[in-house]
């Protein structure tokens, strides 16, 4: 998975944000946030809703591969 910047790049389905203070964690899907936001962006402006800290982790999970039978 390449990492252009985006906070959704193709192979992105979620995003998993997770507080480092609190370990509070929210699960973001395509179409939460707008297209074209940066992940620089986005982990510099999140504030943690239970406790208020900032700069998140933010983990993301790419699309499923398909199979073939």
């Amino acid at each position: 998975m390449s990492y252009n910047g985006a906070l959704f790049d193709s192979d992105t389905t979620r995003v998993e944000v997770c507080c480092w203070n609190c370990n509070h964690s929210v699960t973001l899907r395509r179409g939460d946030v707008k297209a074209d936001l940066d992940r620089h962006d986005f982990e510099r402006r999140a504030i943690c809703s239970q406790c208020q800290t900032g700069w998140p982790q933010t983990t993301k999970f790419p699309r499923r591969k398909p199979t073939s039978m």
